[in-house]
């Protein structure tokens, strides 16, 4: 039927969209509300709307914003919100009133999906090893890296599914194919350090192995449920052995005084912190650094890099990552990838490496002490949050009952910092926690009515559905260190995906 082939080439234009392109993500909502509209039977699927409570209860976390726009002073700002949050309506409609997919048509959209984000990743790798940027964010070229982290946990989970589920049949190749797609992603997430996705590959795999060894599902997944949570341990005592390589310094005996030209050495041990073992502070011959570096480099000492950080501190924490010592000496023993590594502004010798989870594991440590020495906010990423969190708390304590509606947040907020005297002013970030912004723009009464709408299905349902689970617990992690429900790509991740799987499902026996 033409209707069923429009409707299934706009769900595949969506789930690629996702992935690569808003306009196709925008485009196909154009299809289906169109397809969806234009059908005879359309006051019915109105009537069956209706009558299916988990799908006007989902929906009406839509309805929610628009009664919040009613008591909003920013008007302009409040229908943008509007708009970029209708797939909460129009989606949930569409998938609880439309025939079921059937297994193949279920399982190909499973599939072109992550097979999108594996696309994604693939093109961002490339971006990694051909551009060699010095932020890893400039390696993803279409999408947010964000975004992409979420995706590509719940790829992960789709591809293990496609592999693992006794449900179907499918050659063993094919099942290798995908067990490889889904350690890809993993690898990739890892790899370019996007850590809120492992924090949710972690988090999520610690949850779900629990629950499949309570349960006593099938061998194949006790096995890899067992051998997952030594996979935890493994990352966890790593963890820990880095960071105590990082933070423990070798007791030095009979310390030079001197250089070997003669010149004096400054121990300014209080003033920097330790990094990678060594004290950054000790044994500096500035004046030897200066004319080792010009002699070898076509930048100045005294320049400054693109982002902003003095050449000469690069330099120092360079040299005193690789064990050099830090004057004209250390300045010669540099290789000539050593120099350029320095002129591309990496401070440390670990930041070079491709292949290194220490390496994120140390830039954390630095942001973590650059803020300790000088209470500087841009310097750590994770703190920032932290400082961002707290500012939206007292903004729900300043209206609790009913918010300040969702047309205001963003407004409100930046004032807030600008009330504070904060760094953070005028740089119009906000909370980066989805869970207090619906505090701050609905207060406590629409927070308790969200939270009721959103896990509502999961006692609806009386089943465990592993698909659905796998999207609503991902989400539900990322909404608490990221606003995933103020971009497009971010809330129609969800706006799909749950109803999608809720209601289009056709190997679930529990179907409303």
């Amino acid at each position: 039927m033409v209707r069923d082939k429009i409707y299934f080439g706009g769900i595949l234009l969506l789930v690629i969209g996702l992935s690569f392109s808003r306009a196709f993500v925008s485009i196909s909502y154009v299809i289906l509300i169109a397809n969806w509209l234009f059908d005879k039977r359309v006051f019915q699927k109105f009537g069956q709307f209706f009558s299916n409570q988990a799908a006007w209860i989902f929906s009406s976390i839509y309805l929610m914003h628009l009664v919040g726009l009613l008591y909003s002073s920013d008007l302009s700002h409040g229908w943008l919100d509007i708009r970029t949050k209708i797939p909460l309506l129009i989606l949930p409609l569409i998938f609880s009133t439309m025939p079921r997919l059937s297994k193949r048509d279920f399982i190909i959209v499973i599939l072109i999906f992550s097979l999108s984000v594996v696309a994604t990743w693939g093109t961002s790798l490339f971006h990694f090893f051909v551009d060699n940027p010095t932020d890893f964010r400039e390696s993803f070229v279409f999408n947010s890296h964000i975004r992409l982290s979420i995706m590509a946990v719940i790829a992960f989970y789709f591809f293990l599914w496609l592999a693992i589920s006794d449900r179907f049949h499918l050659p063993k190749w094919t099942k290798i194919a995908f067990v490889f797609f889904a350690i890809f992603l993993i690898f990739s997430v890892v790899l370019l350090e996007v850590m809120s996705g492992l924090v949710l590959f972690l988090i999520s795999v610690a949850i779900f192995s629990i629950y499949f060894i309570v349960k006593g599902r099938g061998r194949l997944v006790q096995v890899l449920m067992l051998l997952l949570p030594l996979l935890l341990i493994g990352i966890g005592f790593y963890s820990y052995k880095t960071v105590n390589d990082y933070r423990t310094v070798d007791e030095v005996v009979n310390m030079e005084q001197k250089t070997k030209l003669g010149n004096i050495y400054l121990n300014l041990e209080d003033q920097f912190p330790i990094e990678n073992g060594s004290p950054i502070g000790r044994q500096i011959c500035w004046e030897e650094m200066k004319i080792g570096w010009n002699e070898r480099s076509i930048l100045d000492f005294d320049t400054s890099m693109i982002n902003g950080y003095p050449l000469k501190f690069t330099l120092l924490r360079y040299l005193n990552s690789k064990g050099l010592s830090k004057d004209l000496e250390g300045v010669e023993q540099m290789s000539l990838e050593d120099i350029s590594f320095v002129e591309q502004g990496f401070a440390n010798v670990e930041y070079t490496r491709k292949f290194s989870f220490k390496k994120r594991i140390y830039k954390l440590l630095w942001e973590y002490d650059m803020y300790s020495l000088g209470g500087d906010l841009n310097a750590s990423s994770v703190i920032k949050r932290f400082y961002l969190w707290q500012t939206g708390v007292n903004l729900v304590k300043q209206n609790p009952i009913f918010g300040i509606g969702n047309g205001d947040v963003k407004k409100a907020f930046a004032e807030e910092l600008i009330h504070q005297k904060s760094p953070l002013a005028n740089s119009g970030l906000r909370t980066h926690n989805q869970w207090i912004s619906l505090a701050i723009a609905f207060g406590i009464v629409g927070f308790i009515w969200f939270v009721f709408a959103f896990y509502y299905p999961v006692f609806y349902r009386k089943q465990f559905d592993f698909l659905f689970m796998v999207v609503l617990l991902i989400y539900s992690m990322s909404m608490f260190w990221e606003d995933s429900l103020e971009t497009q790509i971010g809330v129609t991740i969800i706006a799909f995906f749950y109803p999608f799987l809720m209601f289009q499902n056709p190997f679930n026996s529990n179907q409303n």
